[in-house]
């Protein structure tokens, strides 16, 4: 009975549902569809690539002593702003200023030996006018003596310069102006000569920018080049070519430098190119430079000359 009551339910229920009329599509709604439309425009478009790039100073030196000894003084500020020529670092001076005096001492010696030497030849020479008053050999002997006695002053010369430089190597000077690094040596410690690494210095304005390309973008940027030179006539390696350049916290590429250097060889490993832009610095206001030594950036390098597009 139960089986039977089930069976019927279902039948119905069927029944039911395949006489509800299907929903038709509103006649109305067909009438206008939604359609997007965009305006044509034609503008100036150029072909550019994109890669990431790190910056480096033009002058980068890594300042060693070129004397041996202790430092008695480091006049800088870690850090700082020095010019080409400041005293960054000062060795003790007074085993070289000995030197100095012992090498002064022995040209004045040999000064002496050497007007001794040049009197004993004249007399010699005037005793020689006497026919048999002096031999041959003694009169070489003299003449050898004065030409000794030359080459000994010279020599004594030539080591009173190498003392001189050794004394002025314990005044290490910035050999550039930039952006000076920490003390890597403080006061006592022993430095030597060509091998202790006091500190480093690099540049800041202008700055380069290195990134590497693959082969294709090489071709594209070389031929742009090439098109550009003969159009203006100029000889230059590289005629003007802009490089945009932004940075990690930036939209865009807001910076603008310019291309002018490409590696002579092709590295067999990865297929690329070095090449590089040079770009000037920007100072904030306590001119600290906003583009660092070994900062990443990203580079945006037009491959094709402007053309109108659609």
């Amino acid at each position: 009975m139960f089986r039977y009551f089930s069976a019927t339910l279902c039948i119905f229920i069927s029944m039911l549902l395949g006489c509800t009329p299907p929903k038709l599509p509103d006649p109305d709604g067909d009438k206008n569809p939604a359609v997007q439309v965009s305006t044509v425009v034609q503008r100036e478009i150029t072909e550019n690539v994109r890669f990431t790039g790190r910056f480096n100073a033009i002058n980068y030196v890594e300042l060693k002593p070129r004397a041996t000894g202790y430092i008695v003084s480091t006049p800088f500020k870690e850090g700082s702003y020095v010019q080409k020529g400041d005293l960054l670092f000062a060795i003790d001076p007074r085993p070289y200023q000995a030197k100095l005096d012992d090498a002064n001492g022995q040209v004045k010696l040999y000064e002496a030996k050497l007007r001794l030497a040049k009197a004993d030849n004249l007399r010699a020479k005037d005793v020689g006018k006497t026919p048999g008053a002096i031999s041959k050999q003694d009169l070489d002997k003299y003449v050898a003596a004065e030409e000794e006695a030359v080459a000994a002053v010279e020599a004594s010369k030539a080591s009173l310069e190498v003392r001189n430089l050794d004394l002025e190597f314990c005044s290490v000077i910035s050999p550039i102006s930039g952006r000076i690094s920490k003390y890597f040596v403080t006061l006592g410690n022993l430095v030597n000569q060509d091998n202790t690494q006091l500190t480093t210095i690099v540049s800041e304005d202008p700055i380069y920018c290195y990134f590497d390309a693959d082969e294709r973008t090489l071709l594209k940027v070389t031929r742009r080049i090439q098109a550009a030179r003969k159009k203006i006539e100029s000889s230059e390696d590289f005629p003007e070519t802009p490089v945009s350049i932004g940075l990690a916290d930036e939209k865009g590429f807001p910076h603008q430098g310019t291309f002018n250097f490409t590696s002579n060889l092709i590295d067999s490993q990865t297929g690329t190119i070095t090449l590089r832009a040079i770009i000037k610095n920007i100072f904030k206001n306590d001119k600290t430079p906003l583009f660092l030594h070994g900062m990443f950036c990203r580079v945006l390098l037009p491959i094709s000359n402007p053309k109108n597009a659609i």
